[in-house]
């Protein structure tokens, strides 16, 4: 059997989807367009099962194509839209994805008949005192649940079969069982990214489909890039925070009357942090994990990465509920129907609850919180995408910081609570630095390190005070 890696970090998600991202921009109209006709080549086929095997049959030969394009493209090759027929062409590749495929057309055959026998129009009737009825619904519900566990297993086994086959020329048989072994190894990192590919799938469907123009072809680049790290890759080397951590190193800092360097913010994650140079030493202090602080000429930089295994998990299954219910329950038909104005609304909230939920679950993944501590004034940043609480204050008047503790509630008894960087003003006014911290180390680290680059005596007393 093939070595393959374990990813055992969830940043990989996020790595697999902005490196599609990078070989999807290098030529996007070609990638769109040959996603385009593989898309409407396999949705022609969904009309009937006839044409559903005829998909499920030829999809691994236009697939392995695509794997390829990507392949090249990642070695520095130019693609074209031929690449999508690719395997055609390639006699002994091409016997081993009909293969993939013809067990494809027994996968359907069997969700056909999980649906059809068992949801057949035959009533089971048993005598309990009552004329009890067993009916099509409850058996209609057990074939799609059957037909859901074969298609599901399916998945597991096809997932890099196709570019093992197209990339490494192995055997149907033998892919087959190397994507089921490293799919069951890497299980909770391949649910994370393609749970994430539901969302986006969603999102680019929403402006009459037209983002599934980039989204498709993004998601087939990242599929690649997944399969890379399983398999072509020598040694996983697990990034301890996020993949993008370890670019922070060798650049130089910016000098500049703005205290806020010009960052690039776009989507691929361009926005990684001004790198580590002339860092002092910080003896009575450690850092917490997720923070970097970079010392520049007329600057501190103290930088924050929001994710973390835990709320990006939470928020993709919140996500995902939320979304799930709007789209699986017809509440985007509702608004234009007839129905009762009450009804409407609450379906648009609902909606707007779920788009929102995405977004929260892209800014929890993406974003970093952004300190710039000069002489003249401290600025808070939360990027690349937009979000409440950036600002700026003049550090001429700021007299003292201290962290405040902030009671959010209980869960299961245990209360539970978050913390604030706070300061006060030589007139006496108190406003808030950062909110929202839900460790007392992180805000400490924030307060000790801005009152010792200002020159700010820390007075505990009359943080208690306040």
């Amino acid at each position: 059997m093939l070595q393959h890696n374990r990813v055992s970090n969830i940043f990989y998600a996020k790595k697999w989807l902005l490196s599609g991202w990078a070989i999807f921009k290098k030529s996007p109209i070609t990638w769109s367009l040959m996603v385009l006709i593989f898309t409407i080549f396999y949705l022609v086929g969904m009309n009937n099962y006839i044409g559903k095997a005829l998909a499920a049959f030829l999809t691994p030969i236009f697939a392995g194509g695509i794997y390829m394009a990507a392949y090249k493209s990642d070695n520095g090759e130019p693609i074209a839209i031929e690449n999508l027929f690719s395997m055609l062409k390639n006699k002994q590749k091409l016997k081993q994805l009909m293969i993939i495929g013809a067990i494809g057309v027994a996968i359907v055959g069997l969700t056909y008949i999980a649906q059809n026998m068992m949801g057949s129009d035959y009533e089971m009737r048993y005598n309990t005192g009552n004329n009890t009825t067993f009916s099509k619904n409850n058996t209609t519900t057990l074939g799609s649940t059957l037909s859901s566990i074969i298609t599901w297993g399916w998945g597991l086994a096809s997932l890099f079969s196709i570019p093992l086959v197209a990339i490494k020329n192995q055997m149907a048989i033998e892919s087959l069982k190397n994507s089921i072994s490293a799919s069951l190894i890497n299980l909770i990192p391949l649910l994370i990214f393609y749970g994430f590919g539901i969302l986006l799938l969603i999102v680019g469907a929403i402006p009459v489909g037209l983002g599934l123009l980039i989204v498709l072809p993004v998601l087939f680049c990242a599929s690649y890039f997944a399969f890379k790290t399983v398999f072509l890759e020598a040694n996983d080397q697990e990034p301890t925070s996020s993949p993008e951590a370890t670019l922070n190193e060798t650049a130089s800092p910016i000098k500049t009357n703005n205290i806020t360097p010009n960052l690039l913010t776009d989507f691929e994650g361009s926005l990684h942090s001004m790198a580590e140079q002339n860092i002092k030493a910080d003896t009575d202090m450690t850092l917490p994990k997720g923070f970097e602080i970079n010392y520049f000429d007329e600057y501190m930089q103290i930088t924050r990465v929001w994710s973390s295994p835990l709320k990006i998990i939470s928020a993709l299954i919140g996500a995902l509920l939320f979304n799930g219910v709007w789209i699986t329950n017809g509440f985007f038909e509702l608004l234009f129907s007839d129905r009762e104005l009450l009804l409407k609304l609450f379906c648009l909230v609902f909606i707007i609850i779920g788009l929102g939920s995405i977004y929260m679950l892209i800014a929890t993944w993406l974003n970093k919180t952004q300190i710039y501590v000069s002489k003249n004034a401290i600025e808070i940043k939360h990027i690349p995408m937009p979000w409440f609480g950036n600002k700026r204050v003049e550090t001429s008047n700021l007299k003292q910081l201290w962290v405040k503790k902030i009671s959010r509630g209980s869960s299961n008894g245990n209360k539970r609570y978050s913390y604030n960087v706070v300061g006060i003003t030589s007139g006496d006014k108190q406003f808030t630095l950062i909110s929202g911290l839900e460790r007392h180390q992180n805000a400490h680290f924030i307060e000790r390190k801005v009152e010792d680059y200002l020159g700010i005596e820390n007075d505990e007393n009359n943080a208690q005070n306040n």
